[in-house]
């Protein structure tokens, strides 16, 4: 049975066209571009000047993570990195020593601990694998491979080595639970069931994390993890896309499928290019949840274009052949809204030209080029609220936060 059977076989009619819903259960995490409450224009909740961190001026400045209220920050010029922690209620520093990790990198486990792979640090600490004790302050060195990437696994952290090619988890004490090779460099993102590592010869591999085994691999594919599973899109002739659960196991397969752009709770597959078949004129869109064998919903309408159409947070944004655009919400595939096509000369609503940061089923925001924010009513389409030229710099999101950083300043915006 076809896609297409299988998502017409119940249908709901709403603006947009056919439609199929089945409920979903929203995840409580903020994941996937989803943002709190940003209904009006924000104040900022607090600032962090973090420009001490690096004795040299001009550093980068990032949240890399976070466990609580804990964020984890790094700084990083030159390739050398300090990192430290901040309260996320009020952006102060705890009482921990920043940690100089030289080329090295950090990750922050699920139980506060932070592991570092030191690599030739300013201070002069001999290279190795150091985890934090009571007080923040590292504990004493364990031997370990060298790490360009660090990344928790529950209370223990990974480190992807890219001279060797390999994975090792390890536990904040320095013993060693496996340790793998892959064919080329890897990437790390983790998952509750599952890593994912993605190697620069463009395969990706899904690993138990607690043995290292392989639970699937393909070449010339990528794979995306959302809150309840994982997409992993196939590049080559063959253009599919296929679900599996956080354990690995696999659901269903969206044949001569591509998931669309941006960050997500959910995936969203349109018909692939690059099959060699002709390219449908009219946009059909579908959502999954990847746990899931059954399609949440399908859209399709005679004026929906297969170009331009993102996700982003809990919404789809998908583009009309007169340039508007169709707001529905990510989980639900109901219509929301519609922006329509901007008629007047300022760029910052226009949203042909701007990048979707995070979105809920009220507000999309976007940033310019020069990291300044715009949101629009996902109902009306218009304008809900800009930031001021002051508050120029690159946006993130972090546990459903708004953020900016600008010459080593961190500012938070403030949830309505």
């Amino acid at each position: 049975m076809g896609l297409v059977v299988l998502v017409l076989s119940v249908i709901t009619v709403v603006s947009v066209g056919a439609m199929m819903y089945a409920g979903y259960d929203d995840h409580p995490d903020y994941t996937g571009g989803q943002i709190r409450g940003y209904d009006k224009q924000p104040d900022v909740k607090w600032t962090a000047d973090l420009g001490s961190l690096q004795p040299q001026v001009g550093a980068d400045v990032s949240v890399i993570d976070s466990v609580g209220s804990t964020w984890l920050v790094r700084s990083s010029i030159n390739q050398d990195n300090v990192f430290a922690t901040l309260d996320s209620s009020s952006g102060k520093r705890s009482a921990a020593p920043a940690i100089d990790a030289g080329f090295g990198q950090c990750a922050i486990a699920d139980s506060g601990v932070i592991g570092c792979s030191v690599q030739s640090p300013l201070d002069n600490r001999p290279d190795g694998f150091y985890s934090t004790q009571d007080g923040g302050s590292l504990g004493p060195r364990h031997d370990a491979p060298v790490a360009t990437e660090v990344a928790a696994q529950g209370d223990d952290f990974l480190l992807a080595n890219n001279i060797e090619n390999s994975v090792t988890r390890i536990t904040p004490d320095g013993k060693t639970v496996w340790q793998r090779e892959f064919d080329s460099a890897p990437a790390l993102t983790t998952t509750d069931g599952s890593i994912i590592v993605q190697t620069a010869s463009a395969r990706t591999y899904l690993i138990d994390p607690t043995n290292g085994h392989e639970q699937y691999s393909c070449a010339s594919c990528t794979a995306t993890a959302y809150a309840d599973g994982i997409a992993v899109q196939q590049n080559g002739n063959h253009r599919a896309v296929d679900f599996y659960r956080l354990n690995g196991s696999h659901v269903t397969t969206a044949d001569r499928q591509e998931l669309l752009h941006g960050p997500s709770s959910l995936p969203v597959v349109t018909a692939a290019s690059g099959t060699g078949e002709l390219p449908p004129v009219q946009g059909t869109f579908v959502a999954y949840d990847p746990s899931r064998k059954t399609a949440l919903w399908k859209a399709t309408n005679p004026q929906l274009s297969t170009a331009a159409a993102i996700t982003c947070g809990d919404i789809a944004m998908l583009r009309k052949f007169d340039d508007s655009r169709l707001i529905l919400g990510l989980h639900s595939g109901k219509q929301l809204g519609k922006i329509m096509r901007p008629d007047g000369p300022d760029p910052r609503r226009d949203v042909r030209g701007l990048r979707c940061v995070g979105a809920n089923t009220s507000r999309m925001v976007f940033a310019d080029s020069s990291g300044l924010l715009t949101a629009f009513d996902t109902h009306t389409g218009h304008v809900a609220w800009e930031t001021p030229d002051e508050l120029g710099g690159t946006p993130a999101i972090v546990d459903g936060y708004l953020t900016i950083v600008a010459n080593g300043v961190l500012s938070v915006l403030a949830p309505s």
